[in-house]
């Protein structure tokens, strides 16, 4: 039931009541005179996503962003808790494809729009394969997108993996793996045991780099095994 509570507008000033925040709960701490700050951006960008949610009925600024390290979590953040996020993660491909991905992966798949996830997919793999984005950005992000529930995605980013190795040189691959390895999930160790074994992954066992490439690929492969073990 309802609780009135007392008035203490006019009993506490309101900088006593900033100080009670910032000595007791410790959600706020002052890093100069009279600059307070919150003492972890986790607080920020949980308000921040409010406020849109709130005020501005989930619509976010995409077109003002200019910062957009500092916007990546409350972007995955509304994308999350949205009833319909399908056309936010439209507009964040317009702009920032890899973003993108990563939105999806944060929607639950009964609220994703298929159709419309997989065309970003696509289009970032499309994209991949003319260069016009980084392959160890990219490719780290579309493994991300097979651990969603029912792994919806993983075929063809899987068969998309595969085809782009073909066509890569050892170097590039040593790349790849390495990037792969630093995801930590159990699809990307797959993946690196999987290109450890294939048949037609042609190497030229006379040359330094292959090597190197060979103890590359090793380490970080039992390494991903054993983040995923964990």
């Amino acid at each position: 039931m309802p609780v009135d509570l007392p008035d203490v507008a006019s009993q506490i000033a309101p900088s006593e009541i900033v100080q009670q925040i910032e000595v007791r709960s410790g959600l706020m701490v002052e890093r100069s005179i009279d600059k307070l700050t919150f003492s972890h951006l986790t607080f920020q960008e949980f308000l921040v996503v409010d406020y849109f949610k709130v005020e501005h009925n989930e619509n976010m600024p995409l077109t003002t962003i200019s910062d957009w390290s500092s916007w990546r979590e409350p972007i995955l953040l509304m994308c999350g808790i949205k009833s319909n996020p399908n056309t936010l993660i439209q507009e964040v491909y317009s702009v920032q494809p890899l973003l993108a991905l990563h939105c999806i992966a944060e929607v639950e798949p009964v609220r994703l729009n298929m159709t419309h996830a997989e065309q970003i997919i696509d289009q970032v793999m499309q994209r991949v394969d003319r260069k016009e984005v980084e392959m160890q950005e990219a490719i780290p992000a579309l493994v991300g997108l097979m651990s969603i529930e029912g792994n919806p995605f993983g075929h063809r980013i899987v068969e998309f993996i595969y085809k782009l190795v073909k066509r890569l040189s050892l170097t590039e691959v040593s790349i790849l793996i390495e990037e792969l390895s630093k995801t930590s999930t159990r699809e990307s160790a797959r993946i690196i045991l999987s290109l450890l074994t294939q048949e037609n992954l042609v190497l030229n066992p006379n040359t330094f780099l292959f090597y190197r490439y060979f103890l590359t690929i090793w380490l970080v492969g039992t390494r991903a095994l054993k983040r995923c073990s964990v």
